[in-house]
């Protein structure tokens, strides 16, 4: 029977454990190097996906360490408030710049501290069975689904919610088993630090609120009720609502200086556009496939947009079915338990609540790197299982299923960085394994037209087009190939399409006004020009195309005047310098620069 005991008794027999089973401090070690072998070859990608938005092209990351600006400025797409994780990237980049490996070297590292925590978590919790807090820890070291939190490097926002808010929970029991006045002041200090910095890394980081408390009532030899009303008494929670009060009223300020988006595409998550009761029959459908991933990690995507992930038709879906009877049956369990069982069977409900689409719809349906803290819920529930079926057949056999899991894992882990090496390969691979994503298509097109293949490019915006014919930016994307490949009827009408998608789309009525303009068309290049200018008034090659078409319509004297808007907008423009300077000494016809 898994047992609990008291804080103050759990040193001495977590010790004398470790040292009927082996040296401590190698043990940690051999736990330090499993978390860092298997990420070894992604030392080697480079920058991929969200992280050329968030960091190469975070203007918080100029090459100086300019703290306003990092604590001021929202991440795109400017909903997002992440100031210590954008901090640490910036000074990344004032040590080593734009170097890829170093970014993945302390993603790398900051997992094996990751690690570490839910080592002396699950340690603390099974005083009398430290090889489930042992096994739950290898578990977690090298499980592949975190992989798009490790590799991937804009998911250090999970690994530093994780690591401080672990500390948190552990700073906080300490701070309970504390006697003396002044100890117990510093651990809780430390505890509220550490919430604070969780927050700061990532805001659904106050999902670990609850787990807080609920980790120190399964400390206790109480059972929930009395060991909640306890912490109701002790006045301990209020110290961290009011840490999490001022991070998002400093949030919010951040938020209200950018252009925060007010309404989630449906293709990055159609849930937030279905009725309540489809967005938590589909969330809990999407809950019960996490837990069946973790199991059998075999496929993975870095994107599980629309409509990869339809909406389910009712609650009778046979996920949905599945997802809310584990929540019932573990939950259940739980309140019946209690201790630290109860503990480990809620954790990953409670870890997901705020990023499950559960409570509300969130900016994404579903992504892997969710899922790095709700996994160590999981990661328990293997090595509880594991440990105790000790007891019942030989423990050889289980000995051979362990160490056959954890290679499983650790090999599907390092071939599954392989994808991330760079943007072709990563968007290849998860148009291969979601092919039902919109998104996952139309970035495979993108890394085909950067890559100069456009009629393989064209077919994976066919692709995207077909599953979604409402993206702009699908429509935009099939315009700008055929125009690459001197298609340019095709090129105009998708332009057109993307346009009566999305009026304000600077980029399709900048393309038209050139392919308007080349063509002698100079009405309509006018035309175009002043509606992009409409949306984006700073716009230098609206405003060059529109001088341009001025110049070819013979009103030379507006086209000037339209073209030095646009050399103020942009002095190094060269050609165009060049181009007013023979302007206004010929008087022939000019040509287009």
């Amino acid at each position: 029977m898994i047992e609990t005991v008291a804080w103050s008794r759990i040193p001495s027999r977590v010790a004398s454990a470790e040292c009927a089973t082996g040296r401590p401090a190698l043990r940690w070690a051999l736990l330090a190097c499993a978390a860092v072998v298997p990420y070894l070859n992604a030392l080697h990608a480079g920058f991929v996906f969200d992280d050329w938005i968030q960091i190469r092209g975070n203007p918080a990351l100029d090459g100086q360490l300019d703290w306003w600006k990092i604590f001021a400025v929202p991440l795109f797409p400017g909903n997002l408030y992440r100031p210590l994780t954008v901090a640490t990237f910036a000074v990344d980049h004032a040590c080593f710049g734009w170097q890829a490996w170093w970014f993945h070297t302390v993603n790398v590292a900051l997992h094996a501290a990751v690690t570490l925590l839910v080592a002396l978590l699950g340690l603390r919790l099974f005083p009398r069975q430290p090889a489930i807090g042992w096994l739950a820890a290898l578990l977690f070291a090298v499980h592949p689904i975190h992989t798009e939190a490790v590799t991937g490097l804009v998911g250090r926002a999970e690994l530093l919610a994780a690591l401080f808010g672990f500390s948190a929970m552990l700073a906080a029991a300490r701070a309970r088993e504390q006697t003396a006045d002044w100890p117990r002041r510093w651990w809780m200090a430390l505890a509220l630090v550490s919430f604070t910095a969780a927050l700061l890394c990532k805001e659904s980081a106050v999902a670990l609120l609850p787990l807080v408390f609920l980790f120190r009532i399964a400390l206790e030899s109480g059972g929930w009720r009395a060991g909640l009303k306890g912490e109701a008494r002790t006045l301990d929670w209020a110290g961290f609502v009011a840490c999490a009060a001022a991070v998002f009223v400093l949030r919010r300020i951040a938020l209200a200086s950018g252009d925060a988006g007010e309404t989630i595409h449906p293709v990055d998550n159609i849930l937030a556009s279905v009725p309540a009761w489809q967005r938590l029959a589909t969330a809990w459908a999407i809950q019960w496939e996490y837990v069946s991933q973790f199991v059998f990690p075999l496929v993975l995507s870095a994107d599980y947009s629309y409509p990869q992930i339809p909406p389910v038709e009712s609650f009778w879906n046979l996920g949905t079915m599945a997802g809310l009877t584990l929540f019932a049956l573990t939950v259940g369990w739980a309140a019946r338990a209690g201790g630290a069982v109860g503990f480990v069977l809620v954790f990953p409900w409670v870890a997901f609540s705020i990023t499950s689409n559960v409570l509300f719809a969130i900016g994404t349906v579903r992504g892997e790197r969710l899922a790095y803290v709700p996994s160590v819920g999981w990661c328990w529930w293997m090595a509880a299982l594991l440990v105790l079926a000790r007891h019942d057949t030989r423990p050889a056999v289980v000995s051979t299923i362990c160490a056959g899991l954890l290679l499983a894992y650790g090999a599907r882990t390092y071939w599954r960085n392989f994808d991330w090496a760079d943007q072709a390969t990563l968007f290849q691979r998860t148009a291969w394994d979601a092919p039902y994503s919109v998104k996952a298509h139309k970035n495979h097109a993108v890394a085909l037209r950067d890559a100069g293949r456009f009629e393989e490019a064209l077919a994976a915006y066919q692709r995207a087009w077909a599953l979604y014919p409402l993206e702009e930016s699908v429509a935009f994307g099939m315009g700008e190939v055929h125009d690459r490949l001197g298609h340019k009827q095709e090129a105009e009408f998708w332009y057109k399409k993307a346009l009566a998608l999305e009026p304000g789309h600077t980029g399709a009525w900048n393309n038209l006004c050139r392919l308007f303009t080349l063509e002698g068309r100079w009405s309509e290049a006018e035309r175009a020009c002043r509606s992009g200018l409409r949306t984006q008034a700073a716009n230098q090659n609206l405003w060059k195309g529109l001088g341009l078409a001025w110049v070819g319509a013979q009103r030379i004297h507006e086209g000037r005047q339209a073209l030095e808007i646009a050399l103020r907008l942009q002095p190094n423009d060269a050609a165009l310098h060049e181009y007013l300077q023979g302007l206004a000494q010929s008087s022939e016809e000019p040509r287009v620069p």
